[in-house]
């Protein structure tokens, strides 16, 4: 009986917040995003299981763990390749 009139008398709750609901989804993307992209591109060896487990155990910050140190290097340039010597 106390907790619901305590909930009817909440005026506003954190899980109502748009901008929560916006954060969290883009987070939930962006976990699965990396967890499906783990699976799906690194060889099948040790390696792949540990950062499975990181992406698992930290959900979001071991999704940027992820990006940042297998993912981003891949896609980046050296500036020696941009620039070749004459």
């Amino acid at each position: 009986m106390a907790l619901t009139t305590i909930l009817q008398d909440m005026e506003f709750c954190w899980v109502n917040d748009p901008g929560f609901c916006i954060i969290t989804s883009i987070c939930l993307i962006f976990h699965f995003w990396m967890l499906i992209d783990c699976l799906k591109y690194d060889p099948p060896t040790h390696d792949k299981v540990c950062w499975i487990l990181v992406i698992l155990m930290l959900p979001v910050i071991g999704a940027i763990i992820y990006l940042i140190v297998n993912r981003l290097p891949k896609y980046t340039r050296n500036a020696s390749d941009l620039f070749p010597k004459p």
